[in-house]
């Protein structure tokens, strides 16, 4: 048995698990997979969440264990990533491509809904963070940076685990994990009635991987229903959304060949006014069918890869109508080795139609004396609109079907090293946005807020990590993020979102393991432009008895 007090920060919960594994079976078995580069070059600031430090986290599901890092802005509409809005190191919250194992989840019918296709937390392994513009690496929509979940790989060896909790609110709990022979499965399912009223969720999720050779296929459902008090309109706050779909993939690996083929499937009803759902009562289905084929060599001094990639993105509404676009691009990543420096350097052309981008990117590393490393990147990303930006005719919202995609410069320099038994990263970055898309009105009126292509958008950062042993049992880690962007547009309008930005934010984590014991505690603080501070203090204690 695993039993464990959790103290978040909006419920305090008993929790209990069982699992049983084999002395022998590691639960965090796969192979890091740097994010910052398709080749393994080590060069861009990469921040890692491992397995053990999941355990260690009070959190129950995938997307509030993101918040243990600085440059992370998640805003929930209620606890347990209900329509969470994720923005990384500055950007807004459509500005970021998530992961899952490679496989592209974002939503193109709006990035309120971006985090709402995960698997359970039970199934993650690691979790990577990339700092920065990265199309070249993963296509359209990576402005700010990258999440990229890889789930625990299936083992040979059997693996089960299950697990419960309740709390106040009528919190309640169970999921399980089981895998072997080379293929895992899990689910979850939550409830609770909120905090406050029209934050209740229900939430189901389901997972399943296959890897057996060269062949690895998964597939994750998601099925929830919550309330999403002010999500899109102050003047008609008590709104209802349910949300339920699957995505998946297959890939294949051999010689220096990969192929893989994915899809994400969306439904989602949402109600703007509870007592009045005839107002404005809303039916989607986003689809998103992708693929890709790569080729892996060897270059003089260095490895390349050079591949294709092509999706389709449809939307069927009764309110946005009915919409379909393709996309796609040829891209190319070399990774040299020159004496003691390493240069990393790719390119992406993409077509969208009628639309053509091209997306360079150079970062480089160098030694710096001391054991320390300079680093230092450049490159160019490009998104386009969502379908609701695009589109929508609500009370409170309104498309714009001529919005142009963004577009983001960025430049990072840094050093990374050691002092003495603790690990340390500092970054300085700027980007510029051009086109970047938010929802305006004339300010002091009620209008509905409508797209619009801001001209330009700076954002210029400072991030400062360190990690390390504060014994051999006990794990700290401190790191601080500070920002301050400017959007050039008339005075006379308010933004929804530029205005409302991430001024700074701070983390110090301690995490501790002996024997069974295992335990976290994690303090937070921020602040928003023109807002009052805000912090958090989140711990866990947990005891694992031996494996049965």
């Amino acid at each position: 048995m695993r039993c464990g007090i959790m103290f978040p920060a909006l419920c305090a919960s008993a929790a209990i698990f069982a699992q049983v594994v084999p002395p022998s079976q590691s639960l965090s078995g796969t192979t890091v997979v740097v994010t910052g580069s398709r080749l393994g070059a080590e060069i861009r600031p990469v921040e890692v969440i491992t397995r053990e430090a999941i355990e260690a986290i009070p959190a129950v599901d995938t997307a509030s264990v993101l918040r243990i890092i600085a440059g992370v802005d998640l805003r929930e509409r209620a606890p347990f990533g209900a329509q969470a809005d994720l923005g990384l190191y500055g950007s807004g919250f459509e500005g970021v491509l998530v992961l899952v194992d490679g496989l592209c989840v974002n939503d193109p019918q709006t990035g309120h809904h971006t985090l709402e296709m995960l698997p359970p937390l039970e199934t993650i392994d690691h979790i990577e963070v990339l700092e920065g513009p990265a199309s070249v690496l993963y296509g359209p929509g990576a402005l700010g940076g990258v999440v990229q979940i890889f789930t625990r790989r299936p083992s040979d060896k059997p693996a089960i685990e299950a697990g419960a909790a309740a709390g106040e609110n009528r919190l309640a709990r169970g999921a399980f994990y089981a895998g072997g022979s080379g293929l895992a499965a899990a689910g979850s399912i939550l409830n609770t009635a909120g905090y406050a009223p029209d934050t209740e969720i229900h939430q189901g999720s389901g997972f399943a991987r296959l890897h057996r050779g060269g062949l690895d296929a998964e597939v994750l459902m998601e099925d929830k229903r919550f309330g999403a008090w002010q999500a899109y309109s102050d003047s008609f706050p008590d709104e209802w959304e349910a949300i339920s779909g699957a995505a998946g993939q297959v890939k294949w690996a051999g010689g220096p060949w990969q192929f893989s083929a994915g899809f994400r499937h969306k439904r989602d009803n949402f109600i703007l006014d509870r007592a009045h759902p005839e107002w404005y009562d809303a039916f989607h289905t986003a689809e998103r069918w992708s693929g890709q084929a790569a080729y892996r060599l060897t270059v003089p001094r260095g490895v390349a890869i050079l591949g294709m990639d092509a999706a389709r993105e449809t939307l069927e509404s009764n309110k946005l109508g009915d919409h379909a676009r393709n996309f796609g691009g040829l891209f190319g990543e070399g990774f040299w080795i020159l004496g003691k420096v390493q240069m990393d350097a790719g390119l992406r052309a993409e077509t969208m139609g009628r639309r053509q981008s091209l997306s360079p990117q150079i970062s480089v590393q160098w030694p710096f004396g001391g054991g320390w490393k300079g680093f230092a990147s450049a490159g160019r990303s490009m998104r386009l609109p969502s379908f609701t930006e695009l589109y929508t005719n609500s009370p409170a919202w309104l498309g714009d079907p001529s919005l142009a995609p963004e577009r983001v410069w960025g430049v990072d320099t840094g050093l990374k090293g050691a002092l003495g038994s603790a690990r340390v990263t500092l970054s300085l970055f700027f980007r510029r946005g051009n086109d970047l898309i938010d929802m305006v009105r004339p300010a002091g009126t009620p209008a509905p807020f409508t797209a619009h292509n801001v001209q330009t958008q700076d954002t210029i950062g400072f991030t400062a990590e360190a990690e390390g042993p504060l014994s051999h049992d006990i794990g700290w880690q401190l790191s601080s993020v500070l920002l301050r962007r400017s959007a050039a547009w008339p005075s006379w309008l308010e933004s929804r979102y530029a205005d409302d930005g991430l001024r700074h934010k701070e983390v110090a984590g301690l995490t501790f393991g002996s024997g069974q014991i295992r335990g976290g505690l994690f303090i937070s603080g921020s602040q928003r432009q023109d807002r009052s501070a805000h912090g958090e203090v989140n711990a866990s204690l947990s005891w694992i008895p031996p494996a049965l």
